[in-house]
């Protein structure tokens, strides 16, 4: 629980200093496409990058990275003033699952590079239908 208290901090930190990460999500409002293109990225050192989904219960996002060298990854949505994770892994270079949300909602992937060096990312997602 302290872990998820420091995350909590450590992202509202990250979107102080960046500015509001609104000028680095992407919003994808309600597509309802196949698999995306790899999408690539550079984190710069502390830096990070966000990508925000809007999703509703009937679907399920499928995702992977990799990444040059290890990041700390999470999935989570705002709420007023809070984050709210479902999935947190710290010192990770490589994740692929599988997210079905509870409520319409936009749900952000996050990577923080907690190096002093710049690394690279690439991921792709999914957004399917659930079998529900």
């Amino acid at each position: 629980m302290a872990m998820l208290k420091i995350l909590k901090i450590i992202s509202c930190l990250f979107i102080i200093t960046a500015m509001g990460c609104a000028a680095n999500m992407h919003h994808h409002a309600g597509h309802h496409h196949e698999q995306t293109s790899k999408i690539t990225e550079t984190i710069k050192p502390s830096g990070m990058h966000e990508d925000c989904i809007e999703l509703m219960p009937s679907q399920i996002l499928d995702y992977s990275f990799e990444s040059s060298n290890r990041v700390n990854f999470n999935i989570h949505y705002h709420e007023n003033s809070d984050i709210i994770y479902f999935t947190a892994v710290d010192n990770t270079s490589k994740e692929y699952g599988s997210f079905n949300p509870k409520k319409k909602q936009y749900y952000c992937l996050m990577w923080t590079n907690p190096s002093n060096e710049s690394i690279s990312i690439t991921y792709t997602y999914n957004v399917r239908k659930s079998q529900k």
